[in-house]
């Protein structure tokens, strides 16, 4: 899979160099469960250092429950493989949101401002974004 998209919203991977691109789906159900909901993809980038970003995709409406469900079990899936390949540090990990509209805006929802994604003992904020937003622009802007 070269690409991140789903239903007309899509991830930008331009300018980012080597990069793995995997559906959700396959991964979450592969290493955790058949029945687990998954996130549409998971991006592993090698940038400054391992950028592996876990992405949700909505051309339509929002429900951040079932968003946090999907996120924590990429997070999980995420984990498992940092684990099998020993790497516990020189990382950076992504949750991002790609919606082509917000209903409001998401610093404006409470609900939306308590989504995090728990990771390795932390809680990592939701990078929130619109469609067609540039991964190497959601880097540059996550954790400044």
């Amino acid at each position: 899979m070269n690409r991140c998209s789903d239903a007309g919203c899509c991830l930008g991977l331009q300018k980012i160099g080597k990069r793995a691109v995997f559906k959700g789906e396959t991964l979450v159900r592969h290493m955790l469960d058949e029945q687990k909901k998954a996130c549409d993809c998971f991006v592993f980038v090698a940038h400054d250092t391992l950028v592996i970003s876990v992405v949700e995709l909505k051309s339509k409406s929002i429900h951040f429950a079932n968003i946090k469900e999907k996120m924590d079990n990429a997070a999980e899936v995420v984990d498992l493989i940092l684990q099998r390949h020993n790497v516990t540090k020189n990382y950076r990990f992504i949750p991002i949101l790609l919606a082509k509209a917000y209903g409001t805006k998401p610093s404006n929802s409470p609900v939306a401002r308590r989504l995090y994604v728990r990771f390795r003992g932390r809680n990592k904020s939701v990078f929130y974004g619109k469609c067609g937003e540039k991964l190497i622009d959601v880097i540059k802007k996550y954790d400044v």
